[in-house]
């Protein structure tokens, strides 16, 4: 995809297709053997990824997921991602990769320009990072992941964005606190929990006022979330101090109690709300 695919692309990502394309898969499917619902979402992956990378070499991408899992990262180019980007084999790094840069799960429903500010909250390995990035060129991008092993693979992809890029390796919280990081069997599901200052942790919280301060900005445009559950206490009654300040939020909620919490704070603060694939899309009509 050229510079200008990618311009055409973000202008043509309006609600009026989102919706389009979700009653459509809906409808599909309810109506399809699951057998042809795989085969067709395999199919749109293949086409994504033939146009992000060619043929062959998405499909020998996708062959490592089944790789020995390692921590030594390997280097592709995903095409309009300005710089190259690093994986570990045999991780939830290849299925992060496919949703997030090559079917561009975040980029749907972007506000119109100018968009000058993003916190990236739940970065994994700097996989949507890259994509606002690579998207939006005017941007500085905040991009918070507390799991450590995950965070220097993003040092990885944002090195060569300068310092248009601020990476924390720190998780999104209510107030300043210290955290455990919980990881199960893959990379990509990382949880928080809060411990006290004098037991073990693993980083350091941080909340969004004191992310505005620290790079000096009174608005966000574009707050994407996804912290495995954390939103529950991010959404909570402290932020009705910022969600005033921000534009557009792209957010993954995990279950009904993280779903209530954060449409609810939608409906206080004005926000519109649409549901597309995994996250929700809270935007202002006006």
């Amino acid at each position: 995809m050229t510079t200008g695919e990618f311009t055409q692309f973000k202008a043509v990502s309006a609600m009026s297709l989102i919706d389009a394309i979700e009653a459509f898969k809906r409808i599909f499917y309810r109506l399809a053997p699951s057998w042809l619902f795989q085969a067709a979402l395999a199919l749109v992956h293949t086409i994504s990824g033939t146009r992000a990378m060619g043929f062959f070499k998405y499909r020998r991408f996708r062959a490592m997921k089944n790789a020995a899992s390692t921590q030594q990262a390997v280097r592709i180019d995903v095409a309009p991602i300005l710089h190259p980007v690093y994986f570990r084999p045999g991780t939830s790094d290849v299925d992060m990769i496919t949703e997030n840069l090559i079917r561009k799960l975040y980029l749907y429903f972007t506000p119109p320009e100018p968009v000058r500010f993003i916190i990236d909250a739940g970065a994994n390995i700097g996989d949507s990072t890259t994509l606002y990035l690579s998207a939006f060129p005017r941007a500085t991008v905040v991009a918070l992941e507390p799991d450590r092993s995950n965070f220097e693979i993003l040092r990885l992809n944002c090195a060569g964005y300068g310092d248009r890029l601020l990476a924390l390796n720190q998780g999104l919280w209510n107030k300043e606190a210290y955290l455990k990081v919980n990881q199960p069997d893959t990379h990509c599901r990382i949880s928080v929990s809060e411990v006290l200052p004098t037991a073990r942790y693993d980083c350091a919280a941080t909340t969004i006022p004191a992310i505005m301060t620290l790079v000096n900005k009174h608005m966000i445009d574009i707050l994407k979330v996804d912290i495995e559950g954390a939103e529950t206490v991010v959404f909570g009654d402290t932020s009705d101090e910022w969600l005033c300040q921000v534009r557009r939020i792209f957010i993954e909620v995990h279950d009904a109690k993280g779903t209530q919490i954060v449409l609810e704070r939608a409906r206080k603060h004005n926000f519109a709300v649409k549901r597309y694939r995994s996250i929700y899309i809270l935007y202002r009509e006006s």
